[in-house]
């Protein structure tokens, strides 16, 4: 059996009582699936009820990469974590638009500090 690497361009930590996981890496199939894998077990780990994800280092996000990041949201939720998303590039807004993906429930800023100001604030 194969052993995995650790994620190289992926940062997970606890930051104010929030995991912020700041991908800085171009996403591609495999890593997202590992990124959605090492998120839940995080999560599990530190008991984690809010997460920030910086995605402000991506220039590209093609429909799958796109669905497979914001499911990763969706699965957080379901598990009672509130998410935000902040950092996403005009480029990565419009091709989010333009692929019609449904952001219904998902959360976003404009930066990280906006991100931890809206999950201090009451749902």
């Amino acid at each position: 059996m194969e052993e995995e690497r650790p994620l190289s361009g992926i940062a997970m930590n606890i930051i104010r009582g929030c995991l912020v996981v700041t991908i800085q890496t171009e996403l591609y199939d495999d890593l997202v699936s590992r990124i959605q894998r090492e998120i839940l077990e995080a999560i599990h780990r530190q008991d984690s009820k809010r997460m920030i994800i910086d995605l402000s280092q991506v220039k590209l996000l093609d429909s799958f990469l796109a669905q497979a990041i914001f499911n990763t949201a969706r699965m957080s939720s379901l598990i009672g974590v509130r998410v935000v998303f902040c950092g996403l590039k005009p480029e990565v807004v419009a091709s989010i638009v333009n692929l019609d993906i449904n952001l219904r429930g998902i959360e976003t800023s404009l930066n990280i500090e906006e991100a931890f100001r809206k999950l201090s604030a009451p749902d």
